[in-house]
């Protein structure tokens, strides 16, 4: 998944940019689908990653909401470690590096857009011969 999502910035950036500069409509069309393509395969990954944290966060919520206090003593020891262990919620992950959430796709986007940006400031400058 760090690897998915490292290329993905460069992908999404490299078919944007040739997508605009190629001739043709087949051409333009075929590379406009393929980015759409990779930035939707993104933002997916990244849904599932906030969902995933979402229902996490809300998951000790509901345990302690419930009528805990009016259960035996097994199963308030049981609601005790599900409360222990719902503190720390799950992480999608690429590799521990960066969290998969849609701050991690808007930073994504906007690092593409970034480079996009670079490649074609210097392809409009370029002296054409």
């Amino acid at each position: 998944m760090f690897i998915a999502c490292s290329f993905a910035v460069v992908f999404i950036c490299l078919t944007a940019f040739t997508c605009t500069v190629v001739d043709g409509l087949y051409e333009t069309l075929r590379y406009f689908f393929f980015f759409l393509s990779i930035v939707l395969d993104t933002c997916i990954q990244c849904m599932m990653g906030q969902v995933l944290l979402n229902h996490s966060l809300k998951f000790s919520e509901r345990i302690y909401n419930c009528d805990w206090v009016y259960a035996d003593v097994p199963t308030r020891k049981m609601i005790a470690m599900f409360l222990m262990r719902s503190q720390a919620p799950f992480k999608l992950s690429g590799n521990g590096y960066f969290i998969m959430n849609l701050n991690t796709y808007s930073s994504i986007c906007s690092t593409s857009y970034q480079f996009f940006n670079l490649l074609r400031t210097i392809y409009t400058t370029q002296p054409k011969t």
